[in-house]
């Protein structure tokens, strides 16, 4: 009876504190965009791209070509969690610890720029966080 009743508070308090976590708009988009790579709807990450980062790849394929090639974590991911958020300058710059296939975590630094059709990502690079194991 006991287990069961610590098992249920549990559950009850686990479910109100995640109830209660609030994702912002700019992280929602890199979230998106990392499970449309998962998912290989490329169309779809693409979809979560600025106009520059369009024009400078210029077409689907490329860009995917680009992912695959240049940010295997990205393109098969494992998990993300945020590392942090600021704006800066007009933009949003969102941190996330992204997890490769290999079990490795990275962390990269997305800029992201509000637009008529929303948040859409402008740049990815990759960041070392001091005291984060790579």
């Amino acid at each position: 009876m006991r287990i069961l009743l610590g098992l249920m508070t549990s559950l009850a308090l686990g479910g109100t504190a995640w109830a209660q976590t609030t994702m912002s708009a700019p992280e929602a988009v890199v979230r998106e965009q990392l499970e449309a790579f998962d998912t290989r709807d490329v169309a779809r990450a693409w979809s979560h791209a600025s106009d520059t980062i369009k024009g400078l790849f210029g077409s689907i394929e490329t860009f995917a070509r680009m992912v695959e090639q240049g940010y295997p974590p990205i393109w098969d991911s494992a998990g993300a969690r945020l590392i942090g958020e600021r704006a800066e300058g007009g933009r949003q710059i969102v941190e996330m610890a992204v997890t490769g296939e290999n079990g490795r975590e990275q962390v990269f630094e997305y800029t992201l720029i509000e637009t008529a059709q929303g948040w859409k990502i402008d740049g990815v690079r990759p960041i070392e966080l001091p005291g984060l194991a790579v």
